[in-house]
């Protein structure tokens, strides 16, 4: 408390921040809660991997094995006094999973659902380590990991870590949170994410617990340092010149256009498009590939191709087109990079290039010009006139 301050306006405040922090909780939307039921007897879950972990329906649960069931009878249902009878699963009145990992470093939980660019996620999952090799009230040694996977690989990008150690025979709360950057974003409703629950300690005896109130929730605008993209990058430019700056009607151009990936992933089915003024005519274009990337050898008029590009590949354009006898002003001309669908561009600002020339001088191989009929008239007058001239010389001189 500061000096002065009153204990009334103390607690008043301290309500105050218990009372935001309770709306800010409850404002979360829950992505999904795994609670597991409230099943009296012994069930299955359709979450647990079974190449991973049997379930077991009777008797006792050993290494690699999981039931779910009530606390209240566990060591004899089990037959095995080493598990701790509860009055309670965590919250209260329904069952948990009874896990005995084992020194298998595999997830026991796996479980798909949907996130959204530019939004921040919790997960939020409790444990109860029944014994960790140290009796109650001791500090355990069995580890775990909170894991966001890509659903396609199941290659874990974002996780948790090793979670510290915690005091056995006590339930326990393990957070994480991360952010789905606003670029990755997929064809579909949302973006595919795994989340999976993995034992961390190769351990054999003593890796036993209790899981329960596993939840994915949405805590937007919270922005976690960890970034979660299942999506491939790949990082697009492109780059057009026609090393000029000054151009005439009747001039024939030629533009070099290249695309290329920075990566990380490739491009299956990007596509480089020019779409070309009207003051550009004849137009025709080539493409080589470069580094394992492929386009269209050749083609004229536009360009609309689909191309493919790994990481370090680029594609170049040679476009030759004729600067049209009507053409004025500036010629002004952009070719553009686009990433196929489902695939993120971390960095778009860089997927168009434009290319301006200023058009001046006169039309280029352009012939005499043809006399008006008011030229035409004075023409013939000046013939006229020669002539009339040329017959009083010869009459004077008696010719």
């Amino acid at each position: 408390m500061k000096p002065g301050q009153s204990l009334f306006k103390t607690a008043a405040c301290n309500a105050a921040v218990l009372l935001l922090l309770a709306y800010g909780a409850s404002a979360h939307a829950q992505v999904f809660t795994e609670d597991f039921g409230t099943a009296t007897g012994r069930v299955n879950n359709s979450y647990v991997p079974s190449g991973n972990f049997t379930y077991k329906a009777t008797g006792a649960v050993p290494d690699g094995h999981y039931t779910i069931m009530p606390p209240t009878n566990v060591t004899t249902s089990t037959g095995d006094a080493y598990w701790a009878d509860l009055p309670s699963d965590h919250t209260g009145g329904g069952a948990l999973m009874v896990l005995n990992a084992g020194p298998a470093l595999n997830e026991f939980y796996v479980r798909d659902f949907q996130v959204q660019p530019g939004h921040s996620y919790r997960i939020t999952a409790w444990r109860y380590v029944v014994n960790g090799n140290g009796g109650a009230g001791s500090t355990n040694p069995i580890s775990w990991s909170l894991q966001v996977r890509n659903p396609t690989t199941n290659a874990t990008l974002v996780e948790s870590g090793d979670l510290p150690s915690t005091v056995t025979q006590d339930w326990f709360e393990s957070t994480y949170e991360f952010t789905v950057p606003v670029d990755c974003k997929a064809s579909g409703a949302g973006v595919p994410a795994r989340l999976a629950l993995t034992n961390r300690s190769a351990v054999t005896g003593g890796n036993d617990f209790y899981i329960d109130d596993i939840s994915v929730a949405d805590i937007t605008p919270n922005d976690a340092l960890d970034k979660f993209c299942p999506l491939p990058q790949a990082d697009l430019s492109i780059t057009k010149s026609d090393g000029a700056t000054t151009v005439k009607p009747g001039d024939k151009v030629t533009y070099t256009i290249v695309a290329s990936n920075a990566g990380p992933d490739t491009a299956t089915g990007a596509t480089v498009a020019d779409t070309l003024p009207a003051a550009l005519t004849g137009a025709a274009w080539t493409c080589t590939a470069a580094s394992g990337a492929s386009c269209t050898a050749s083609g004229t008029g536009n360009i609309n191709d689909t191309v493919t590009l790994p990481a370090g590949a680029s594609v170049t354009y040679t476009l030759t087109a004729t600067v049209s006898s009507t053409a004025t002003g500036t010629l002004a001309n952009t070719a553009s990079v686009t990433p196929p669908a489902g695939t993120v561009d971390p960095n778009s600002a860089n997927n168009s290039a434009s290319d301006s020339n200023t058009v001046a001088g006169p039309v280029a191989g352009t012939a005499n010009p043809v006399p008006t009929l008011g030229e035409w008239a004075l023409i013939l007058l000046s013939v006229a006139l020669a002539g009339f001239a040329a017959l009083r010389l010869r009459r004077s001189s008696g010719i």
